[in-house]
């Protein structure tokens, strides 16, 4: 779960048809129609012309979030993003937390930093 700077519409990023979109759709995103990012990844989304959400529904998000699991899909809840991996996943696996960590990095400037917790940021501490 990653907390956004500013509330954004409900959004539910996934796979066109994919389990994701079948079990997981909001009722309230229910009558929407999928939006295609690329060809892996659509977005049902009630306000699709909000421009910060329009800033995440790119192809290189998508390919951020697909290099994390390919079976990964994002929910935005007001000021909450959360990244889903259906599936199992391998914990141990270092490209999970390095392919994590740069989208994190991507996110960054949308995301509210903690003053407390430094953050390393393309190879610097901020």
């Amino acid at each position: 779960m990653f907390s956004l700077r500013e509330p954004l519409p409900a959004t539910l990023m996934s796979r066109p048809g994919g389990e994701a979109e079948r079990r997981w759709l909001p009722k309230r995103l229910r009558g929407t129609a999928p939006i295609a990012i690329t060809e892996t990844m659509c977005a049902h989304t009630n306000k699709p012309d909000h421009p910060q959400l329009r800033t995440l529904m790119t192809a290189e998000f998508v390919a951020l979030v697909e290099a994390v699991h390919p079976r990964a899909f994002v929910e935005i809840a007001a000021d909450k993003l959360y990244l889903y991996i259906g599936g199992g996943v391998d914990l141990a696996s270092p490209t999970l937390w390095r392919n994590t960590a740069a989208l994190a990095d991507w996110l960054a400037p949308r995301l509210v930093m903690s003053p407390n917790v430094e953050r390393k940021v393309s190879g610097s501490v901020v």
